[in-house]
């Protein structure tokens, strides 16, 4: 199986999960710096930073 890496391809895969990341931050998910890392950051560096971001969350919940 092979991976389409694409410009459309991951232009669209940037939009999808910028407005994943848009909505999970109105619900108070992820911080705000993590909408910005989204153009910065490589795909595995941006998961890891959304893990360590939303169990920071879930360890800060009451």
């Amino acid at each position: 199986m092979s991976v389409d890496r694409s410009d459309e391809c991951q232009a669209a895969i940037r939009e999808a999960f910028q407005s994943f990341l848009s909505q999970a931050q109105e619900q108070g998910w992820v911080r705000a710096e993590v909408l910005l890392a989204v153009a910065d950051f490589s795909r595995r560096e941006l998961v890891i930073l959304v893990k360590e971001d939303v169990l920071g969350v879930q360890k800060s919940a009451p």
